[in-house]
């Protein structure tokens, strides 16, 4: 089945770190900061069932951990991460990552961008994986980190 997806920028270039990316333009965006020095970007589809506006339908979340979070503090964060969501192939789909896991549920990676890690989730649901998978994949290949101008 063809599916036409019309994308549109998607500008974070205050956050630090700093990037712009391509997204569906009918997705809905948020940023939450929080007290740790940790900040969200979610990217998320939504669905209205019976007048109730449902979130975690299908998704892409990238959080930069705080600053002084080392490698190991963060390989463990998402291990635990990986395990709350049952991901536990180890199948490489991204080179720039440091650890990944992918299963049933979505893919769970964890890089790092001039010291700071980050962790990025590809949530889709099961009747939707075949149509969100292919668009997630393109919103991570138009990453874009505004400081250096490189991609993931």
């Amino acid at each position: 089945m063809d599916y036409k997806v019309s994308y549109t920028l998607f500008d974070c270039s205050k956050l630090s770190p700093g990037f712009i990316t391509y997204i569906p333009e009918n997705m809905e965006t948020s940023i939450n900061n929080f007290g740790d020095g940790s900040t969200t970007v979610r990217i998320e589809t939504s669905k209205i069932i019976n007048g109730q506006f449902l979130h975690d339908y299908d998704y892409i979340e990238i959080t930069f951990l705080p600053r002084n979070v080392d490698k190991s503090y963060a390989i463990e964060k998402v291990k635990g991460l990986a395990n709350k969501y049952k991901l536990k192939e180890e199948q490489k789909i991204f080179n720039w990552a440091i650890f990944q896991r992918n299963g049933v549920y979505g893919v769970i990676v964890l890089g790092e961008h001039e010291g700071r890690y980050f962790y990025i989730i590809i949530h889709p649901t099961l009747e939707s994986s075949d149509m969100f998978n292919p668009i997630a994949k393109n919103v991570i290949k138009e990453f874009i980190w505004v400081d250096t101008g490189t991609r993931l």
